[in-house]
């Protein structure tokens, strides 16, 4: 028949399905590890709408290639099979390994890091306080040199005014 293919090409089919879906396990799990890392929920739905694309893309050329792009359920099983492989084998081992050296990171960067980097800003913020102190004392008293200037300027302006006023009665 025309368009029928051979069974070497569904098992071939079949067999890189499952092998795309192992690989799609280990591709989500570099997500899984970041989402670890850093929790930051946003991204978290573009990376899951991005990997369904990535998959969708995949599919679509694997049927294009080896089905004459007819689709075949048992492909999504095969993936479906070889994701789960995956996440129950490799992947609790790739997740197990990297939640411990995420960990490690975070108490290396919380104990040892972090420490002398607040001890550096706290100093700062004291020496940015103790200058802004001394310039608002120094800009206060200009102020209240102009300002006193300013206001005896004005008293005499008042008692030469008031003086002219009580002579012409």
């Amino acid at each position: 028949m025309i368009g029928e293919l051979s069974h070497i090409a569904l098992a071939q089919l079949l067999f890189l399905s499952v092998i795309f879906g192992f690989c799609a396990g280990a591709i989500y799990d570099i997500f899984r590890i970041r989402r670890i890392a850093l929790k930051i929920p946003i991204i978290e739905h573009f990376e899951d709408f991005f990997f369904m694309i990535f998959c969708s893309v995949v599919y679509a050329l694997l049927f294009y290639a080896l089905n004459n792009g007819r689709v075949r359920g048992f492909a999504f099983a095969g993936g479906a099979v070889g994701f789960y492989t995956y996440r129950k084998t490799l992947g609790r081992l790739v997740m197990s390994l990297s939640e411990k050296i995420i960990n490690f990171v975070r108490y290396i960067l919380r104990k040892i890091i972090l420490p002398p980097i607040k001890f550096v800003i706290g100093m700062i913020k004291r020496v940015l306080k103790w200058i802004f102190a001394v310039i608002s004392m120094i800009f206060g008293k200009i102020y209240l040199k102009f300002a006193r200037a300013k206001m005896k300027k004005y008293l005499k302006e008042f008692a030469e005014s008031a003086s002219y006023g009580f002579m012409k009665k």
